[in-house]
């Protein structure tokens, strides 16, 4: 990429970053934006994990499970191997799906801002470094018992 071109990816980057962030000071959306990436480094390790679990069952997508049993079961294998649980219905992709304007809304705003979302509510392999053994918390689901 040329010189020029790099200053206009920049450009486009701090511009689509000042729409998302709003009246929120630069400090804050810094912190706000770390904590989602962390979230769905985890979501994502959790989906990951859950689907060789179910790799020889019937459901083998992790994101479409619904029977408790199975969840409890993974639930208690993600707690022994993960260090924490997520359910289904709170990974990253299901949150962001939630968070979806409705069509009438998205066909009035920010293209930039929904194709932000988009783009991260897409499944992708973590890019994060794993924590060191034993450093993990427990992240205990608030939908049913721990």
């Amino acid at each position: 990429m040329g010189a020029i071109g790099g200053v206009r990816l920049e450009a486009q980057l701090w511009n689509i970053a000042n729409e998302l962030r709003g009246e929120m000071d630069a400090d804050g959306f810094r912190d706000y934006i770390l904590e989602f990436i962390f979230y769905k480094y985890l979501s994502e390790k959790q989906y990951l994990y859950a689907n060789q679990l179910l790799e020889t069952e019937t459901v083998t997508d992790y994101a479409l499970l619904t029977d408790a049993e199975d969840i409890e079961a993974i639930k208690g294998e993600s707690l022994t191997k993960l260090g924490y649980f997520l359910r289904p219905d709170e990974l990253f992709s299901a949150i962001a799906k939630k968070a979806m304007p409705t069509r009438r809304t998205r066909a009035t705003s920010s293209s930039k801002t929904h194709n932000t979302w988009t783009n991260a509510s897409k499944p992708s392999s973590p890019t994060l470094p794993s924590p060191p053994n034993g450093s993990a918390k427990t992240i205990r689901s608030s939908h049913g018992s721990s």
